[in-house]
This record gives C-alpha cells, structure tokens and sequence, in this order.
C-alpha cells in the first residue's frame, strides 16, 4: 500500500475520478466506496499500526467491492475466477490469488495457519507459493488501483494496449522470475556450452531468442526467490561473451563491449562489471532481431550482467 502517493492524487478531467467523486456523494457507504476508503486507511499506515497480514486482507476487500464479487458461497473460488477473467487462467496466477485469499482468510477468520502450511490441499500449496512471493506488495497495490480503475469505467486503449501503470508487468515479472532463471543459468554454465550454443541451427536457436525476449521482459532479479551464485552468472558471462566473439570474428565495437565484461567476470570482479553496467546501459534494451544471433546473446549477457547493480 505504502507506494508514492502524487500519481493517485485526484483528476477532474478523467471520466474515472469523476465517477469516484459521484459514488462518494450519492453513497457514502458504497461497497466500493467503503473498500477505498479501507484502503487509503492503510496507506498512510506504518508497518507497527497496519501489519502485512492486515494489508493482504484489504486489498481483497477492494477487489472484492471492485469487482462486485458474491462472498456469500465459495467466495475463493469466485474470488480467483473474477481475477483470472482479467489477468488470465495460467495455474501460477490463479496460485497467487488464491494463495492471496486463503492469507485473507487466515487474518480475519484465523484457525487456519497450520491446514494452509500443511502443504495438504490446493489452498496450502497456493498459499505456500503466495508467500514465497517476493514485491507481493507493489503489485497488489497496483492490482488493487487497477480493480478500481476498471470499475469506475477507465477506458480501454483503442488499440489495446496497456496502460502505463498496469498491473500485468509486475505480475509477471513476481511469478516468472524463478522460472526464468531456472531456464537460464544452466544454458551458457553447462561443459562446452560455447561449442553446442554456436552449433544449433536457426531453428535451434530461436529457443535462445525466444528465451532473450523473455528475460528482458519479465525478469525482475528482485523477485527471484531461489539461490543465486554471483560465480555462476559470472561463469555464465564468460561463456556468452566468448559466443559473440566467435559471432563477431573477434572484431568490431559489439566484440570489445562484450570482451570488456567477459574479462571482468573471468577476473570476479563485481565493481568492473557494474561499471560496464552503467557504460553500456542501452545493451539491455537491444532489439532482439530475427535470425540474429547476435543480438540475442547481447540481451543475455547484459541480463546476467545487471545482477550485480543489486549486489555491493
């Protein structure tokens, strides 16, 4: 909840604050009124007056009102069903809000916290996987506000894009970063990873393209929750920096970027590659290119690369 508050602060001209604005004169009481009201309550909170327990349990009440769901019979059912309607059905989402649900339940009915670490039934294992979560609280902030967005009648993007502060970047940047690096550090860390990389096909290698694209989009070193060895995305590092050089004949402004991190990593040395980091910010957001190796492997390395702007 507690998140930089200018951005939330009210806009006439924006048909959404307007209607806010109306429900509040016309019903106080409002359901949804009541859960924003609920809300912002919390958001001037500190951590010693509003617990996180207490947070998880307001933020389904907002998107309860939100979305008007009936709690009256299977309410966390009903609960997942309306957020999945919106954000997708994937089995880690519907995890997550689950497991954001039966936390609720935990806080406001109690009873419960031994049944949901158990491990026993789908409600134990999502609430399990809901509280290995890491940034959990940004993005339900931003799932909430983006609940009441919805409701108050936010238009759509006629082109169907995004809004700027949506909600889906977050999400997936909190539920695919395990995975994303569990598909990643064995690649260039394997014996003769170099040979068998540079030896697939195009066909082969749109796995490392697609995987490129993938990382650059959703990984979040944050919210990784499994270990990371700084010396095995290191070693990773070596290995891609010696595929561009093999990409580029050991020549070009692409090789000697890349040749100036891969000796940093081979020497261990963190405060050279956050230079590099710095120096070469941009190489993260290379297009990734069909059909070209090369940029794909720059993606890559700089992803591996920028674990170290967290470290030190």
């Amino acid at each position: 909840m507690r998140g930089k508050l200018q951005q939330y602060r009210l806009d006439t001209k924006r048909p959404e604050h307007v209607k806010l604005t109306e429900l509040i004169k016309d019903d106080p009481q409002n359901r949804l009124i009541v859960a924003v009201r609920q809300y912002f309550r919390t958001q001037f909170s500190d951590i010693f007056t509003s617990t996180l327990q207490e947070d998880y349990a307001t933020y389904c009440s907002v998107v309860e009102a939100a979305l008007d769901i009936d709690t009256r019979h299977a309410a966390a059912d009903r609960f997942v069903e309306a957020l999945a309607a919106i954000y997708g059905a994937d089995q880690l989402l519907t995890d997550f809000f689950l497991g954001l649900y039966v936390s609720r339940s935990i806080y406001v009915h109690g009873g419960a916290t031994q049944i949901a670490a158990s491990g026993a039934t789908k409600e134990a294992t999502a609430y399990q996987y809901f509280v290995s979560r890491k940034a959990k609280l940004t993005a339900l902030r931003m799932l909430s506000r983006d609940v009441i967005m919805r409701a108050l009648g936010r238009p759509e993007d006629p082109y169907g894009f995004e809004p700027p502060d949506s909600v889906k970047p977050i999400l997936r940047k909190t539920l695919l970063s395990d995975g994303l690096w569990d598909r990643t550090k064995g690649l260039p860390n394997k014996a003769g990873a170099a040979d068998a990389i540079c030896a697939r096909t195009d066909e082969e290698y749109e796995e490392i393209e697609e995987l490129a694209i993938a990382l650059q989009a959703d990984l979040e070193w944050t919210c990784v929750t499994k270990p990371v060895d700084a010396k095995h995305i290191q070693k990773g590092i070596g290995t891609c920096a010696l595929i561009l050089a093999r990409l580029t004949k050991s020549s070009g402004p692409i090789y000697a970027i890349s040749d100036r991190l891969g000796n940093a990593a081979d020497a261990g040395d963190a405060d050279e590659i956050r230079k590099w980091n710095i120096d070469e910010h941009e190489w993260i957001k290379t297009w990734v290119k069909e059909n070209d190796r090369v940029t794909a492997m720059q993606v890559i390395v700089a992803v591996l690369a920028s674990y170290f702007d967290g470290m030190g």
